[in-house]
Formats: C-alpha cells, structure tokens, sequence
C-alpha cells in the first residue's frame, strides 16, 4: 500500500633500395614491461578520469548528458587492456580489471538511460555503490600488490557510505496556503511519508502543503480552506533536503477517493487518514509514476 594479440607480422618481402629483396621472421610479440605496463595503467587512468568526474553530479539530466563520453572512454580503455600482454604477475588482475571495466561502462550507459526508482536520488552514486565499481576497485587494489608501480583507479572515488538522513514528524517541505478552518489527521504506521494536499480541479495542480511525517508518527495538519482535495504520498528512506525527496526504497501513491473540506456556522472538516493497511479500511490506494508526481 501506502503504500548488468598477441602476434607478429606476415612473412612479406620487402625490397630495399638496391633492389635487394628481404625477409622478416614472424615474431610473437610477448608480454610488455613493468615499466611499459605502469605507464599504461596510468595512461588508461587518466583518459578515463577526464570524462567520468563529469559525472559527479546530482542532476540526472546533467549525469545523462555527460554519460556517453565517460562510458565510450572507459570501454575504449578496456579494449587497450585486452590488446596488451601484462607481465605474469599480473596477468589475472589485468583480465579481470578489462572485463569489469567494460561493465562499468554499460552501467553508465545504462543508469543515464533508466528512469529512477527515486527521482531525488544521485545517479552518480548509485554507480559509485555499484557493485561494478567495486570490482574495478578490487581489482585495482590486486594490481597494486603485485606490484606498487601498477597504479589504477583514481578516477573512480571511495562508494560513499549510505545515509539515512530524516525530517521531524510535522515539518512542512512545502506550504502555501492557510488560513481554512479544516483538519487533516494523519497517522503513518508504514515507513517515512510525505503527505501532499492537492486541489483536485485544475490542469497540473501544485500542493497546498506537502508535510513528513516519520514511520509510527502521528501529526494534525489544520488551517485547510474549503474545497475538493486529493492526497498523495511518497514513502522511503534517506530524505536529501536539497532535492526534496527520498533517494532509496521509493513509493509513490495517492488515495482513489477525493477528500471534500467544507466549513459551517457550526462546523468545519476534519479528515483521518491512516497510511497502512488495515482491516476494514475503506479507502483503496493506486500507486503514482514519480515522474508525474504532483511538485
């Protein structure tokens, strides 16, 4: 309810300039140096790092267009990888590092391309907690111990360590009008929960106030003026206050049914919401797509 070459050249004549004719022994071309392989890591390193760090930022537009350059350069770099022999030492990490790379950057691809389970959450750390990247930083570290020169992965940060952050129980995210005489008592027993009072006549219309109310808590919103309402709710953990939203375990949803608040000579509208499923509960719910989420 409310609730992813070795190899050398051809034995070809070559004719030199006294006419003289020439030719070359087929050669295998063998594992590169400690130097050469340290150079190339390092190269890699920097190529990649010049387009991923566009990605660190928390507007999924902004990701989604930096995306194709951070994924082509990353995959171009695990192509090199495959082409080249590294020393013996490091010839499983190397394999490994060319194939989860590659990976990464499908994941790039693909998380600029799919719409968020949570509209407030940062698609830059969703790859950075991916398990992706935890395996290019694996093999990194596995690099490193076979030898300290083979430095990798500076373009990829530490996964950032989950949050919970959360708001008091009747903190208002939002509120533009007041001065009604109903109530609307909300009582959660589900997880973290805005609550948005929305006009329901009107092409898009905005919410009178959207307040949160945490799992368990209980809170009275009043100063409700006259008229015809529907109530939405978006549930979930880690609220980022700047983005207005939740950024994991995300759901949106609204009750079926209008709410009606009108105010008497002797009376006035108070509604009781209850948002968890309860036994002869009578007031069904649909979910809601975030993106066509009331603002």
């Amino acid at each position: 309810m409310v609730r992813a070459v070795t190899g050398g050249d051809d034995d070809t004549p070559q004719a030199d300039t006294r006419g003289i004719t020439a030719t070359t022994k087929a050669t295998t071309t063998g594992p590169v140096t400690k130097e050469q392989y340290a150079q190339l890591l390092a190269g890699s390193d920097g190529a990649i790092k010049a387009t991923f760090g566009k990605l660190n930022t928390s507007d999924p537009a902004a990701f989604a267009k930096a995306a194709p350059a951070a994924a082509g350069s990353i995959r171009a770099e695990a192509q090199k990888l495959r082409a080249t022999t590294p020393p013996p030492a490091a010839a499983a990490a190397h394999a490994q590092l060319a194939l989860e790379l590659q990976s990464l950057g499908d994941m790039v691809e693909e998380t600029a391309d799919t719409k968020q389970d949570c509209p407030a959450a940062s698609p830059y750390t969703s790859v950075l907690q991916s398990g992706w990247a935890d395996n290019v930083r694996e093999d990194a570290r596995k690099l490193a111990a076979a030898d300290p020169a083979y430095k990798f992965g500076t373009f990829l940060p530490a996964a950032p360590k989950e949050q919970n952050r959360r708001l008091k129980t009747g903190t208002f995210v939002k509120r533009t009008s007041t001065g009604g005489l109903g109530h609307l008592k909300i009582k959660n027993g589900a997880d973290d929960t805005t609550i948005s009072l929305v006009p329901a006549k009107g092409k898009k219309p905005k919410p009178v106030f959207t307040v949160y109310v945490r799992g368990g808590g209980s809170f009275t919103a009043k100063g409700i003026r006259d008229g015809t309402y529907r109530i939405y709710t978006a549930s979930g953990e880690d609220w980022d206050n700047g983005r207005k939203g939740f950024t994991r375990d995300c759901a949106f949803s609204k009750f079926d049914d209008t709410f009606k608040f009108t105010t008497t000579s002797y009376s006035s509208s108070i509604w009781t919401i209850t948002l968890t499923p309860i036994i002869g509960g009578n007031a069904s719910t649909s979910n809601v797509d975030p993106n066509s989420f009331p603002n």
